[in-house]
């Protein structure tokens, strides 16, 4: 009897499953980014860059993700149709390309926090071919290459910066770049 009691009272680990329509798919992939973003407050920056991993997993995943990494989202549309999986509506992939551009400034970012520079140009790069007006990637390309010491490309990014972004705040925090 003791031994059956012990078995009730241990903790149950569950199976984390997998959502099967697609705006499921994006409402997780944006728990991760706000998870990771949690992480990162709390100066977590590798636990949060593996976070921000899954968020992008999810993305990725989505059917007829053209925006998605060099021909995946071709890739996946043809698995789609030739699946009959739903395909995701533009409205959709707009929210999901939203958060793949958040997701990759903020890995961005927390390479920057963890001096590997080159690693935080590889995500904003991936974010500013998503949308090349996100100021933040232009800025922390920026915070990148001036920690790589290449000072003529990172005033180039900060310009850019400054003029892409309306948020009088941060144009002052970039012209103390």
């Amino acid at each position: 009897g003791r031994f059956y009691y012990l078995l009730m009272l241990s903790p149950v680990k569950t199976v984390e499953s997998f959502p099967s329509d697609i705006e499921s798919k994006i409402n997780k992939a944006n728990s991760y980014k706000d998870e990771g973003n949690e992480f990162y407050k709390n100066n977590q920056h590798k636990k949060a860059i593996s976070t921000y991993g899954k968020s992008l997993a999810y993305i990725r995943g989505l059917p007829g993700n053209s925006k998605g990494l060099e021909g995946y989202g071709a890739l996946a549309i043809e698995k789609s149709k030739a699946s009959g999986q739903q395909i995701a509506s533009e409205n959709e992939i707009n929210r999901a390309t939203d958060i793949e551009i958040i997701v990759h400034t903020n890995i961005a970012t927390c390479y920057n926090k963890l001096s590997d520079y080159r690693k935080a140009i590889e995500h904003s790069d991936k974010a500013l071919a998503l949308n090349s007006s996100s100021w933040k990637a232009h800025l922390r390309k920026a915070e990148a290459l001036i920690g790589l010491k290449h000072y003529d490309n990172a005033d180039e990014n900060l310009q850019q910066a400054l003029r892409l972004c309306n948020d009088i705040t941060w144009q002052n925090k970039i012209k103390n770049e």
